[in-house]
């Protein structure tokens, strides 16, 4: 319902267009915090196991990442490490043994094809049903409310018999559930955690083995019609006392920005990844 979060539409500028759109990354999991100094895997761990097996992919994957972003060189039972598996690739190369840099890092990493990372085949693609677009609401903004934006919040509406439409989304690609931005030593620091008003269907229906769609649902429909003001509010979902809960939060940190334009010249994409606390800009990158 923030107004960072709707759909605006692309506006003219010279002799061309621009269409920015921001996404939470708070929404997704960090891959980086995996480990941490005081564990060798945290409870990122079986989130992440579970949202590749709800994508029909092994499990396994998730060993083969923290492989990849902790510091040392013992494999986990089914990931992989320099000596044993990435020295024999051609061309060879190293395991990074730290922090991913860019999420983009997972192509390089044992079981991630191209065609997994982009969500175009593997696992039950094709398989799934009524799958969605987004679960976000009505993120629409007419050109002519932009005028409005500092007069009243977007509010949900406040019938609770109005059918939802909440389901997996189409989209399958990593980068859209995934992330690296985050400190991860300070386990589990607030940036690090899923903010449950954004999280996706998928990474919601990971969280526990406990929590079912009709559970899912219920949060989507809820954070429609009123965002979570505190973790306190989402007991009554995953249940007093869960765990999962230290992992969660109702805020946001840090924004994946894509700016795309397009004029004569041809079309121009370039995605920032910022940190709001810091006002800082982590990562960018550009491409025509």
């Amino acid at each position: 319902m923030d107004i960072w979060a709707l759909d605006f539409p692309e506006f003219p500028i010279l002799d061309g267009t621009v269409k920015i759109s921001i996404e939470d990354e708070n929404s997704k999991i960090n891959i980086n915090a995996l480990i941490s100094e005081f564990a060798p895997s945290t409870k990122y761990y079986g989130i992440l196991q579970r949202f590749f097996v709800n994508m029909g992919l092994p499990m396994d994957i998730a060993d083969a990442i923290i492989d990849w972003v902790d510091p040392d060189d013992s494999r986990f039972p089914y990931g992989a490490e320099s000596s044993g598996y990435y020295q024999t690739l051609s061309p060879p190369y190293k395991a990074k043994n730290a922090p991913a840099d860019s999420i983009d890092e997972l192509l390089l990493v044992k079981g991630i094809t191209p065609e997994i990372y982009y969500g175009l085949g593997g696992g039950n693609y094709g398989l799934e049903k009524n799958l969605v677009e987004h679960n976000k609401g009505d993120v629409t903004l007419p050109e002519e409310k932009l005028e409005d934006l500092n007069a009243q919040p977007v509010n949900g509406s406040e019938d609770d018999n109005e059918p939802i439409t909440a389901g997996k989304e189409k989209d399958r690609r990593l980068d859209k559930y995934l992330r690296v931005y985050g400190e991860w030593m300070k386990y589990p620091d607030e940036s690090s955690r899923i903010n449950i008003n954004t999280a996706s269907y998928r990474v919601l229906i990971s969280l526990t083995d406990e929590i079912s769609e009709e559970t899912v649902q219920k949060i989507i429909k809820k954070r429609n019609l009123e965002p979570f003001k505190t973790v306190d509010e989402i007991s009554a979902f995953t249940g007093k006392g869960n765990t999962v809960n230290s992992l969660l939060t109702v805020k946001s940190h840090i924004f994946k920005i894509t700016v795309t334009s397009v004029n004569l010249n041809g079309k121009y994409k370039s995605v920032y990844y910022y940190d709001r606390d810091n006002k800082k800009i982590l990562y960018c990158s550009g491409e025509y």
